[in-house]
């Protein structure tokens, strides 16, 4: 970098590299820059603006981090990764391809670019989270030069039941349902905690009323065995437990439904598709287990379930 010392330039290059090739103007006047070196690097074609105050490398590749970045960076503190891009980031099913999006308070959401930001009056601490950044430098973490320039090591985020909460207001029923299962599957939430979270935020967001039908066949892994709930709802079968979890002192097994009263248990989520040897004894070992405490276990391919739903509930009942 032509007229900035040799230290400088090269915290400039470890920022740039950190954050996905985009830097504030704050964070360069601490890796010891001064205004006019800035503004010479954006003439010079080094820097490229691309919000108030946020500037990206040239060359830097277009990426769903460099967005996040970028956005946080703009808006400052108080903003938060929210809506289909926390739910990306989460790693709910079916917002894989998601873009950066933002949720600020209502005061601070004209920040002067393009984002996409959505306002609120309320960004509790039961709203909120932080997430450690992707791809950072494993040495990024301790390097205090960096630190001492603001390098964003984490990203706050919306909570994953916020973000549920919010996806209802911009998702159909089924991406809600998808994101409900995915936050129980993954140990993020229980479906008890998203409707009493939700309870307090539906004066205002009659949206959140998709929630009311996602989360009666809540508590399932998967779309099929979300499928499977509704089919016994609709045939007026009683509701089984899900995901419990049978342990021995040698091994644990989860199954996908349990009839506990009537010790029947009904599988859905395509155990069938297991080919080699060694998963076929993990199988019959399985069912062993449950069937020496006494389970009649049964299993459903998704076509049974999808195809002949009349039968496969007449079997159940």
């Amino acid at each position: 970098m032509g007229g900035v010392n040799t230290d400088a330039s090269e915290l400039v290059h470890r920022l740039l590299h950190a954050q996905h090739g985009v830097a504030g103007f704050d964070q360069l006047l601490r890796c010891g820059l001064t205004e006019r070196q800035i503004y010479a690097l954006r003439e010079s074609t080094r820097l490229r603006l691309i919000g108030p105050r946020t500037f990206v490398a040239w060359g830097a590749p277009h990426s769903f981090e460099r967005d996040i970045v970028s956005g946080l960076l703009v808006l400052g503190s108080g903003a938060v990764i929210s809506h289909r891009a926390a739910a990306r980031m989460w790693r709910f099913d079916g917002f894989e391809d998601a873009v950066a999006e933002f949720t600020t308070t209502r005061m601070d959401r004209n920040s002067g670019a393009a984002l996409a930001v959505h306002s609120t009056r309320r960004l509790g601490p039961g709203d909120t989270a932080t997430i450690p950044c992707h791809d950072l430098p494993p040495s990024a973490r301790t390097d205090r030069q960096l630190l001492a320039a603001g390098v964003m090591t984490s990203w706050p985020i919306s909570t994953a039941a916020r973000t549920i909460i919010d996806l209802c207001s911009v998702t159909d029923v089924d991406a809600v349902a998808g994101a409900v299962d995915s936050a129980c599957r993954l140990g993020l939430v229980s479906p008890t905690y998203v409707a009493r979270f939700a309870r307090p935020l539906r004066v205002g967001r009659p949206w959140i009323a998709k929630l009311d039908a996602v989360l009666l066949d809540a508590g399932v892994h998967s779309w099929l065995e979300r499928e499977f709930s509704q089919l016994l709802r609709r045939h007026g079968l009683p509701k089984p437990r899900t995901q419990v979890v049978h342990r021995t002192a040698q091994s644990q097994a989860r199954v996908d439904f349990e009839f506990t009263e009537q010790r029947v248990i009904v599988e859905v989520s395509g155990r069938r598709g297991h080919s080699s040897d060694a998963d076929r004894d993990r199988d019959a070992e399985r069912r062993n287990q449950l069937q020496g405490e006494g389970f009649a276990v049964i299993e459903y391919s998704t076509h049974a379930v999808l195809q002949r739903g009349d039968k496969v509930a007449a079997e159940i009942a």
